[in-house]
């Protein structure tokens, strides 16, 4: 039974530890950077922040005190953190408990880079207060959508397009009469039967003229 409440001790802490961490720095704001920096640390229930400290890109270490409960901001006396290529740790003792991305911030400004689920954002600071995640999260939403309607457009574009060729490279079609054709095909063969006809009529003629010219002269060499 003591080793159980000591296993769900451990568990407890474990899981209560694992929700803190960076939730928000700014790198570069605008104006004087010393005094200025600051990193932003939640946890979503109060919290004792006693030996844990925050480590730079560069490795210098700044000890972390105090309890609070929710956001706590941290402001650096001077400058502490590079505005390229710059990361920074929190760690309890030697156990590492949370780390950021490498970041830059390029901009003197007001923006700073905030923690989305693992997805560092550059956005307009919201210090000691909820991220601007779900506004993200909703413009590039609609961000998607205004994207995909331009290929919708063009997809139906096309399709229309599509159509339209084929309609042009169709040939028209000619209906034909067979009564037409058949009628033409007679007039053509009667016409064909009736000159056949008189040539053997003529033929016929012929020799029947030929025949009978043969026997005048037989008989007027009898005679003779």
């Amino acid at each position: 039974m003591k080793k159980l409440v000591i296993f769900l001790l451990i568990v407890f802490s474990i899981c209560f530890v694992s929700g803190l961490n960076i939730n928000e720095f700014e790198l570069n704001p605008e104006g004087d950077d010393s005094g200025n920096e600051w990193v932003e640390i939640y946890h979503w229930n109060e919290f004792d922040l006693t030996g844990y400290r925050l480590v730079n890109g560069d490795g210098g270490e700044i000890e972390l005190s105090g309890i609070f409960d929710g956001y706590y901001v941290y402001v650096f006396e001077k400058q502490w953190l590079d505005n390229k290529d710059e990361k920074i740790f929190l760690y309890k003792g030697e156990e590492l408990i949370d780390e950021t991305e490498i970041s830059s911030d390029p901009k003197n400004d007001g923006r700073t880079l905030q923690d989305c689920s693992g997805k560092w954002i550059f956005e307009e600071n919201t210090k000691g207060e909820e991220n601007f995640c779900k506004k993200d999260e909703e413009e590039m939403e609609n961000q998607e959508e205004k994207d995909a309607s331009p290929l919708e457009e063009q997809e139906n574009l096309a399709d229309e397009r599509i159509v339209k060729d084929k309609k042009e490279i169709e040939l028209p079609t000619i209906e034909l009469n067979p009564k037409d054709i058949k009628i033409e095909n007679g007039s053509e063969n009667l016409g064909k039967d009736k000159y056949s006809k008189y040539g053997i009529g003529f033929f016929c003629v012929l020799l029947c003229f030929l025949f009978a010219l043969k026997k005048i002269k037989l008989r007027k060499n009898e005679f003779r």
